[in-house]
């Protein structure tokens, strides 16, 4: 695989943009240390030699002062002074035979601080990157470099013949990047990592071998001074800059809006990408006070970069949607996000993103989480008008209160915990294998949140989604219908209780309370009915009954005629109760005793719900409901995880003895 080998460096060694899928990690690096003397020779670092730019060093080829600070080399010239650096492939490793029927790339960062050349003597330049025969003179492929015009600064582009082809307005006051592609005989410079070219030379010689590169002040004419970050080459083709791509180019932490510290120019723009890569080695935050649009952003450290400052930052495109790229390491946005477009948070298996302030989506937008990894919001989330939020993969941790009834919430398959209470429009859980924590935060730790939805939709059959409700103040409330489709199953675990307005079971769905209690605060007719229907068909169903338990139902008022609380739900006259508890337990008191006997004995042939002594759910009280309430008579309902077998109590004996006689009085 084709490598950038990056000449001079006096930073960190850091990723290129747009090597349009080469390898993008320059392969040398000389830093401060690793400079050459001021007499030409190489210098070690730690012992290690390194071949590299050598400077000349007698007469008029001096730098009459030269100096290395916050990582940046800086050179100057003065009158009839002319210096230069070059590097010849009699140099070992980094210079190849650069090809120009294949194709190869330069890249430079450099910032002019004076210029007295003029630009209209087409041999004159301030500071100049040429590609030459080694002291073949003007034998030269092409040149670019820097001069003035009329007082402007500028950049050009010239070929052999040294004919100015391109030139470009640039100042004084910052970095520039400055690129050059050359194929055949066409050389096209590109500036600040802008996709559309300022200019190309067309007219590149094909008869001499390019075995020097040089950059500096080849010419006696007025001063100039130079500062220069890093020097590039790229053998693997002429690439031009990718649109609107630009990679974080600082070791440490930065201003987002400051040119200096990105390869590409600064992103912010509609459809812009921001690369977060390999710049640095340890946490860094990069700030920014003003407010920044991108299309993409890419995470891609082991170690964390952090997103913030007083701006905001918005995703948008202009078509497709946006992304969140997160493919290594645990990182923050920490300042207001925006999502304009529909976006995509890509977070790899073992990756974090953590989104600590406000969310605001647009009307329309889906915000979709995707990969193995965790995405964690540390806020608020919000939006005018109908929004989505669909994982889809991986975990999501919603440690923040929110409330906005606009918000969907669609998961297909993942594990979704809900650290705080959440208000939102609707949630679906699709295709299977979901698994839903009503009060677990990030930590892991259970808290006291609830879950208030207008409907809950389990749909697309798959395995057994779990809805856990870990603590009795876990409430779920789903203010319309919890629907579940064919095929699809729902397993209710935990203390806290299930509030549905309705219930909608396919023939082929299923929901296991397995130990729980639900609530259907209906409003008009009792769906009581449909509910003993559900029970009797499997559709509502405990997966923990043993030793004598199942499920029980009733209308609130019949066990709470005063009011009550059950589970912490406070009830009305407009409810139906559906509880684990023992075949037997008419009152939900979780014991069988004579009170549950005489409900029996009251509704014995012609009772037909659980009050009335209905244990089976077939809407008959008969002699089965009978055996069912004496296997459990004089028992009271243990802890689910110590249920066993229960040897019936003397009384059961005398209750059975006398059973024939009070149940036939009772019958007439």
């Amino acid at each position: 695989m084709r490598k950038w080998t990056r000449f001079l460096v006096i930073g960190s060694v850091v990723s290129a943009a747009g090597a349009s899928g080469a390898d993008p990690i320059w392969n040398y690096t000389f830093d401060a240390d690793r400079l050459p003397d001021t007499n030409g020779s190489i210098k070690n670092s730690g012992g290690v030699p390194y071949s590299a730019f050598l400077k000349t060093t007698s007469g008029s080829g001096t730098f009459t002062s030269e100096s290395i600070s916050n990582n940046i080399y800086s050179g100057s010239t003065i009158d009839s002074n002319n210096a230069a650096w070059y590097h010849r492939t009699s140099l070992p490793d980094e210079l190849a035979n650069l090809n120009s029927d294949t194709g190869y790339t330069l890249e430079a960062r450099i910032k002019i601080d004076n210029i007295d050349e003029d630009i209209t003597n087409a041999g004159i330049s301030a500071f100049s990157i040429q590609l030459d025969e080694a002291r073949g003179g003007v034998d030269r492929f092409w040149e670019f470099g820097m001069a003035k015009d009329s007082g402007q600064y500028k950049a050009y582009l010239k070929g052999y013949n040294l004919n100015i082809a391109a030139t470009a307005n640039i100042d004084n006051t910052g970095f520039h990047i400055y690129r050059v592609t050359v194929l055949g005989t066409t050389a096209t410079l590109y500036l600040d990592g802008n996709p559309t070219p300022v200019g190309s030379i067309t007219d590149l010689r094909t008869d001499i071998t390019s075995d020097e590169l040089r950059f500096g002040d080849f010419t006696g004419v007025g001063d100039s001074a130079f500062q220069i970050d890093y020097l590039s080459v790229f053998d693997g083709g002429a690439v031009a800059p990718d649109s609107g791509s630009s990679t974080w180019n600082k070791p440490g932490s930065g201003d987002w809006n400051d040119a200096i510290n990105w390869l590409g120019g600064v992103p912010n723009a509609v459809d812009a990408v921001a690369n977060f890569t390999g710049a640095i080695s340890s946490a860094q935050t990069v700030f920014t006070n003003t407010n920044v649009t991108v299309g993409t952003i890419k995470l891609d450290n082991a170690n964390k970069y952090v997103i913030g400052g007083a701006g905001t930052l918005t995703l948008q495109t202009s078509s497709g949607s946006a992304l969140i790229n997160v493919v290594q390491g645990s990182h923050k946005i920490n300042l207001p996000l925006n999502v304009n477009s529909d976006t995509n948070a890509a977070v790899a298996d073992g990756a974090t993103l953590a989104i600590s302030d406000p969310v605001m989506l647009a009307g329309g937008t889906t915000l979709t989480k995707s990969g193995g990894g965790t995405l964690l919001f540390q806020s608020t989330i919000n939006a005018p008008s109908a929004a989505t939020i669909k994982i889809n993969g991986g975990v999501a941790n919603f440690d923040a209160a929110n409330n906005d009834p606009d918000i969907t919430i669609n998961v297909d398959p993942a594990t979704v915990n809900l650290g705080a209470t959440q208000t939102l429009g609707s949630m679906v859980l699709s295709l299977g294998g979901n698994t839903l924590r009503v009060g677990r935060d990030s930590s892991g730790a259970n808290v006291p949140a609830k879950l208030n939805v207008s409907t809950l939709h389990v749909t697309g059959g798959g395995a057994v989604n779990t809805l856990e409700q870990s603590l009795a103040g876990n409430e779920v409330r789903i203010a319309n219908t919890l629907q579940i489709d064919a095929g699809s199953k729902l397993k209710k675990q935990g203390a806290g209780v299930l509030v549905t307005g309705a219930v909608s079971i396919a023939s082929t769905g299923e929901l296991d309370l397995t130990t729980g209690k639900m609530v259907v605060d209906y409003s008009g007719a009792s769906p009581i009915a449909g509910i003993r229907q559900d029970l009797q068909a499997g559709r509502i169903t405990t997966s923990s009954a043993s030793n004598g338990t199942t499920l029980g139902y009733a209308e609130a008022n019949k066990i709470y005629p005063s009011g009550g609380s059950f589970g912490g739900v406070t009830v009305d006259a407009d409810m139906v109760l559906v509880k684990y508890t023992l075949a037997g337990d008419t009152n939900f008191d979780e014991k069988v005793n004579t009170l549950d006997f005489n409900n029996l004995a009251g509704g014995f042939g012609t009772g037909s719900i659980w009050t009335a002594g209905d244990f089976n759910y077939n809407g008959v009280v008969d002699s089965t409901d009978f055996t069912l309430l004496v296997s459990n008579y004089g028992k009271t309902l243990p802890p689910a995880a110590s249920l066993g077998s229960v040897v019936p109590e003397p009384a059961s004996f005398a209750l059975i003895a006398l059973a024939p006689l009070a149940l036939r009085r009772r019958k007439h």
